[in-house]
């Protein structure tokens, strides 16, 4: 078969794809099913097609021992592509059994609910949000306690003053784990205990019904955790470094949106940490928040499924907090997550043989420990093409027949199926940038769990760190370069001068074409670890609502709000206002006029305004922005349009 016949099939097939896939809703168990088994068939023609067809001869070389390392490699990746996309054949979804079940207590009287917000060094205008927002909530029976790790005698007045408890240890054992513990042990010894305990990081802010939703879940009495998504109101390093928050959501969107449906419809969910409503009884029976990893919240739900106890998945916008916000805190965050869940393995692997079995064991460990070695093998793939323009070395004899007809289609049908799942926000070359970036945290991450068993600390993701520089992350982009420079020269080398007018080998067309796509992907690295500065203390969200601006010599002109933050805002007004200018703005949403001042002139005709409210007011503001659903919306699908066009302006800027 000539390559010209193989490729007329592959692009069909894969143009209809492209086709008929966005009119298919993503919940249909019967497509997902179909393609999942489509997939699984297409990688076994492909591993057989490389195995008897493109292997150099089997003789005692070191070209047929490379050969057989690729083509174990590639085979690695054949169980964890199944087992995960395996998971996703189902999706589930629970608003309508929130709405049938939310006042399944109201026979027994309310419960008692606290929230707990543990908190090491956050600053008092991230921790205020959050109190802020917990404080407001629809459920009539809440308490709020602000667990201090650091033990700061002017964040007790400043919650007291609030209206929350404040609560605090003597040590920092066990970090997070321990905070809750601790806390756990204190509303346990008070004269009303509660039934339910809600767990919100010092930086995420529940919605007015944050609390009344997931306890509607809890009418089920083996209901353990009720667990949220993970929504954040400020845009992620990928997103800041393309700038294009309105189209490309954030690095763990897919996670939310499509991992944890699935897991849920598998009765498989897990707690994450944050945005969870818990049973008090079910944390007593497990004996509080695991300390054996510094993930305290996957072990949390596994602990609980020994004892009888479920977690359920509530996809619902019930809470929007802080991603992190430069590439440092990203890679601290990776990396925590890497190592705690190799503690989590060590925990599973642990466990006796009444408990489980050796292979229960084996596939309890290997979600786990799938992060790290996936990284570790997308890294080195990366190393193919460069020793193949270096040493000449090639791990297949290829043609461009075979690839069309045996690689292509599998190819092709896995980007669309992931693209479609994600709705556009999944994309292969933006997935293997964030695999890469992040692999610099996770494998380091993945082998200290592995090779150093002792206690490790608790590194916290710092929040709310000034972002007014621009920021350079040599430590990654150096490699980045390196690999960049050495890539560019080897092939340049080996095509004009080693291989000058003999390419006739398939292979080359090949390894060129994975090298532009490797060196795009590695370039779109490359722009994440350059920071560009963020000169405002709190992010903007576009508005329209119509405001009432009175001057000082009060004269009354209509305006238009263009964006607004607790601080200040941009406005379009009716008449010229003055850079300095005093100002009475009558908010829809405030009880009281606002007083502002007029701190810029925008080049589109706007004004920018700083806000000069009283406490109230800014209690006001930050419920009538973060708690309600009127100005912060996080994105939950993707523009590939749009992600594209933003990779493209940032590489060509």
């Amino acid at each position: 078969m000539t390559w010209e016949l193989a490729a007329i099939p592959c692009i069909a097939i894969w143009g209809a794809l492209w086709l008929v896939l966005p009119w298919v809703p993503t919940e249909s168990r019967i497509v997902r099913t179909g393609v999942f088994y489509v997939i699984m068939a297409l990688q076994v023609r492909y591993l057989w097609w490389r195995f008897v067809y493109t292997l150099p001869p089997s003789e005692p070389s070191g070209a047929f021992l490379y050969a057989l390392v690729v083509f174990a490699l590639e085979c690695a990746v054949v169980y964890p592509s199944y087992n995960f996309l395996g998971r996703l054949l189902r999706t589930s979804d629970r608003s309508a059994e929130a709405d049938a079940h939310g006042d399944w207590f109201s026979s027994r009287g309310t419960p008692l609910v606290d929230i707990l917000i543990p908190t090491y060094n956050e600053s008092w205008s991230i921790l205020e949000r959050t109190i802020v927002g917990a404080l407001h909530q629809d459920y009539e029976r809440v308490r709020v306690w602000v667990c201090d790790d650091g033990r700061r005698g002017w964040l007790q007045k400043e919650a007291e003053r609030l209206g929350a408890g404040y609560l605090v240890r003597s040590d920092n054992l066990h970090a997070k784990a321990g905070n809750l513990n601790s806390a756990l042990s204190q509303i346990a010894a008070m004269e009303e205990q509660p039934e339910f305990v809600a767990v919100l990081d010092a930086d995420f802010i529940p919605r007015r019904r944050f609390i009344s939703r997931t306890m509607a879940l809890m009418h089920a009495p083996n209901v353990g955790i009720v667990q949220t998504p993970q929504h954040h109101f400020n845009p992620d390093p990928f997103q800041r470094a393309f700038r294009s928050w309105d189209g490309w959501p954030d690095t763990q969107r897919f996670m939310f949106n499509v991992v944890l449906p699935a897991r849920d419809a598998e009765d498989q969910a897990f707690c994450c940490g944050t945005s969870f409503l818990a049973r008090m009884s079910a944390l007593t029976a497990i004996g509080g928040f695991p300390t054996e990893s510094i993930t305290e919240d996957v072990l949390t739900t596994m602990k609980m499924r020994h004892v009888g106890y479920t977690t359920v998945y509530l996809r619902e916008l019930l809470t929007t907090g802080l991603a992190a916000e430069g590439l440092h805190e990203y890679l601290t965050q990776r990396g925590r997550w890497s190592l705690g869940g190799v503690q989590i393995a060590w925990w599973v692997f642990r466990l006796p043989r009444t408990v489980r079995s050796l292979w229960q064991r084996f596939l309890g460990i290997e979600p786990f420990l799938r992060w790290g070695y996936v990284s570790l093998i997308r890294v080195a793939f990366l190393l193919i093409p460069l020793l193949y323009w270096i040493f000449g070395v090639s791990p297949a004899i290829l043609t461009l027949a075979g690839l069309l007809w045996y690689s292509f289609p599998l190819m092709a049908l896995q980007r669309c199926y992931m693209s479609w799942l994600s709705r556009g926000a999944h994309l292969p070359i933006l997935a293997q940038a964030e695999t890469l970036i992040g692999s610099f945290a996770v494998i380091p991450g993945m082998l200290k769990g592995l090779f150093q068993r002792r206690q490790h600390r608790f590194v916290v993701t710092d929040k709310g760190v000034s972002h007014s520089g621009g920021v350079v992350h040599w430590r990654v982009l150096r490699w980045l370069i390196g690999y960049v420079v050495l890539t560019a020269m080897s092939m340049a080398y080996r095509l004009l001068i080693v291989e000058r007018g003999q390419n006739d080998n398939a292979f080359t067309y090949v390894i060129v074409l994975w090298s532009c796509v490797t060196l795009l992907t590695v370039f779109v690295a490359i722009a994440v670890c350059f920071e560009s500065p963020q000169p405002r203390r709190e992010q903007r969200y576009p508005s329209s609502n119509l405001l009432s601006i009175a001057d000082a010599a009060g004269r009354t002109v209509q305006g238009r709000a263009i964006d607004i933050s607790v601080s200040g805002a941009k406005i379009a007004a009716g008449q010229p206002l003055s850079v300095g200018e005093a100002l009475s703005i009558n908010l829809s949403g405030l009880v009281s006029p606002l007083q502002a001042t007029v701190v810029r002139r925008t080049g589109t005709g706007g004004y920018g305004l700083e806000f000069r409210s009283t406490d109230e007011q800014r209690i006001e503001l930050i419920r009538m922005i973060f708690c309600s659903d009127r100005y912060v919306h996080p994105l939950q699908h993707g523009s590939t349009v749009a992600i594209v066009r933003a990779v493209l302006r940032r590489l060509t800027s």
